[in-house]
């Protein structure tokens, strides 16, 4: 995203750099550095994808930071079910094709940026699940792990800890938005 975004490599550094702050402590290290290191990947990626497209800036950078929310959410999900890394690569490709794509037919609809995150999150659940379920009944992970895998989700986990958070301290939440607003107004 260079003339009409952001430079791919900066861009997936950035985001890279965020991700490495709300990592989650369970993670061993080597689950994290493959979180951080998909995040990379399917940022730049997906940066170099939207270049030659005709959107804005801002839809670019929409479009690239879902990508990157949902890569970051769903490795960690794999991570912790420990699906075997061979498997984990197609799964995260499917659910970075369904979310750019998914994302970007709702833009280009002018669905309300809510319903495009409902419709976007509904496709990666059903995405993920079949391709778990591919695994499953072709022998390649046994039923506590495709079990384990299912009952996984990082970003309600998440949400739920950030929740609580905000319970204790609303006015540091306020903060964070206000910081982010400025850091997206910067760029």
């Amino acid at each position: 995203m260079t003339e009409e975004g952001v430079n791919p490599e900066i861009f997936a550094k950035d985001i890279t750099t965020q991700a490495l702050e709300v990592i989650p402590k369970d993670l061993s290290d080597k689950d994290a550095k493959f979180v951080i290191d998909k995040v990379y990947h399917f940022c730049k990626k997906t940066s170099e994808e939207l270049e030659e497209q005709n959107l804005s800036k801002d839809k670019k950078i929409l479009l690239t930071q879902l990508v990157s929310e949902w890569i970051f959410h769903k490795s960690i999900d794999l991570c912790r079910a420990q699906i075997d890394p061979i498997y984990k690569e197609n799964i995260l490709e499917a659910i970075s094709y369904q979310v750019l794509h998914t994302s970007k037919e709702n833009l280009s609809n002018n669905l309300p940026l809510d319903k495009n995150l409902a419709m976007t999150e509904e496709k990666v659940q059903k995405i993920y699940m079949e391709k778990l379920c591919y695994l499953f009944n072709s022998g390649k992970i046994d039923e506590l792990t495709y079990t384990n895998a299912l009952n996984q989700s990082n970003i309600d986990k998440m949400s739920k800890e950030i929740n609580l958070q905000n319970q204790n301290n609303p006015m540091k939440n306020f903060q964070k938005i206000i910081k982010t607003i400025i850091d997206i107004l910067k760029k």
